[in-house]
C-alpha cells in the first residue's frame, strides 16, 4: 500500500485552520481511502497541542502531528521544511492558512457611515478605513510584517516542498479575501510597509502569486510522470475567528451577528463560523483535479457560501455551504478595460505580466534570506519559467 497522504495547515490551532484539521481528518478518508497525516504548522506549541487534543479527541485515530514555525520568519521557515523533509517524503497539500491583520482598533467615528454603505460591503471590503491598520511595522529581518506572514513565509515553503507537491499532483491553496484589492498594493512599496492598508495589499499578493504558481507549475509539467499542480485562492467569507475578536469586541461582534444573519438574503459570504468559512478549503483539497482544469486555469478562485439563508434562519446553525468557482481578479493597467470587452489573449497577458513579475520579486527575496542562512540560492530552479513564457 502507498503512503499516506500528507497536508500541511498553517496557523491551524484556531479559527479557520483548526476547523479545517477536523474536516480533513473526518472527510479525506472518504475521498482516498486512507487516513491522512495532518502537520498542524503552528507558531506556539502550547497551542498546537491543545487544538492537537481537541482534535484528537473527536477524532481518535487521526493522525495529526505537530511543526512549530514563525511564517513571518524566513530562518524559522527554512528550519520548519527542513524539518519536514526529514520525516516526510511527500506532499499532497499545503494549506497557506496563517496570517495576521494588526490593528490598532476601530474608527468609530466613521462607523455610522461605513454601516450605511451595508453589511455586506463591509465584509468585502474588509472594513476598508473603519479598520485602522498600523503603518510601519517591520519584523526583525526588515520585512513588512503583514506581508511576510501572509505571503513570503508560505511562499518559501513552496518553494522548498515544490519537488513533493509535482510528485503527487499537489494543492496549494490560500486562504484569500475579498478585500485583496488592486489599489491597495503599489509595486513601490510591494510589503506595503508604508501603506496604510498591509492586510489587502498581502492578500492582493496572494492573488497575484497563485496565478504565477499556475502558470509555472500547473503549465510547465506536460512530460510523462511529472505531476500537474493546483494554486487555489479559497476565500472564507466573514467568520468569527480570533482575527477579527482583536478589533472587534464581544458586543459588537453580537450585533454583527444579526446583520450577518440577515445579510444572507442578499450575500451568501456571510458564513460566521470557520467550519462554514473552510468549506472552499475542503473543496479544494477533494474535488478532483479536473475540477481545476480550464482555458484560464491560473486563474482560480474558490469562494465558500454560508447555509441557505431561509434553512440558517429557521435552523440556527444548520445548513448547507456550498462552493462557488471563479476568476482571481487582479490588476490591468490605468485604461485597460476590465470587463468583457477585453479579450482573452489580451486578458491573460496583463494577468501573467503583473503575476510574474510579483513571483520574480519573491524569488530574488527569497534567495537573499538564503545567502544569509548559508543556503544555496535557487532562483527558479524549483518553479521554473512556464511553457510558452511571455516576455515581460
Amino acid at each position: 500500500m502507498s503512503s499516506p497522504p500528507v497536508y500541511i495547515v498553517t496557523g491551524s490551532n484556531s479559527g479557520v485552520g483548526l476547523a479545517l484539521v477536523h474536516r480533513l481528518v473526518r472527510e479525506l478518508p472518504l475521498r482516498t481511502k486512507q487516513k491522512p497525516v495532518i502537520v498542524m504548522a503552528c507558531r506556539s506549541r502550547d497551542r498546537a497541542s491543545a487544538a492537537r487534543d481537541e482534535v484528537i479527541a473527536q477524532n481518535p485515530d487521526a493522525q495529526v502531528e505537530i511543526g512549530i514555525v514563525d511564517v513571518s520568519s524566513p530562518a524559522s521557515v527554512f528550519t520548519f521544511c527542513k524539518w519536514f523533509l526529514s520525516h516526510y517524503n511527500r506532499l499532497d497539500g499545503l494549506f497557506a492558512n496563517a496570517g495576521i491583520f494588526p490593528n490598532t482598533g476601530i474608527a468609530y467615528g466613521v462607523l455610522p457611515r461605513a454601516l450605511l454603505r451595508g453589511i455586506p460591503y463591509l465584509m468585502m471590503s474588509g472594513g476598508e478605513d473603519l479598520v485602522i491598520q498600523p503603518v510601519g511595522r517591520v519584523t526583525k529581518d526588515g520585512l513588512g510584517e503583514v506581508f511576510a506572514a501572509n505571503v513570503f513565509g508560505h511562499f518559501i515553503m513552496v518553494q522548498e516542498f515544490a519537488h513533493l507537491l509535482q510528485a503527487n499532483n499537489g494543492r496549494v491553496v490560500w486562504t484569500s479575501s475579498s478585500t485583496g484589492m488592486a489599489d491597495k498594493f503599489s509595486w513601490s512599496d510591494p510589503q506595503c510597509i508604508k501603506g496604510n492598508a498591509p492586510y489587502q495589499s498581502s492578500k492582493y499578493g496572494e492573488a497575484l502569486l497563485s496565478v504565477a504558481l499556475n502558470e509555472r507549475l500547473a503549465r510547465s509539467y506536460g512530460a510523462p510522470g511529472v505531476g500537474t499542480v493546483r494554486s487555489i485562492c479559497a476565500m472564507p467569507g466573514f467568520v468569527h475567528s480570533p482575527m477579527v475578536s482583536v478589533f472587534m469586541p464581544s458586543w459588537l461582534w453580537q450585533v454583527a451577528i444579526i446583520f450577518m444573519v440577515l445579510a444572507r438574503f442578499i450575500s451568501p459570504v456571510a458564513n460566521i463560523t470557520p467550519a462554514h468559512g473552510c468549506e472552499a478549503h475542503v473543496y479544494s483539497a477533494l474535488a478532483p483535479i479536473g475540477d481545476f482544469t480550464a482555458d484560464d486555469e491560473e486563474l482560480i478562485s474558490c469562494t465558500a457560501f454560508s447555509p441557505d439563508s431561509h434553512r440558517h434562519l429557521l435552523t440556527g446553525a444548520g445548513g448547507r455551504g456550498y462552493v462557488d468557482r471563479s476568476r482571481v481578479h487582479v490588476a490591468r493597467p490605468a485604461g485597460v478595460s476590465t470587463g468583457s470587452g477585453l479579450v482573452p489573449a489580451q486578458d491573460r497577458v496583463v494577468l501573467t505580466k503583473e503575476a510574474q513579475n510579483y513571483f520574480r520579486y519573491l524569488v530574488d527575496l527569497a534567495d537573499d534570506f538564503r545567502q544569509k542562512n548559508g543556503l544555496t540560492p535557487i532562483g527558479d530552479s524549483t518553479i521554473p519559467q512556464p511553457a510558452n513564457a511571455i516576455e515581460l
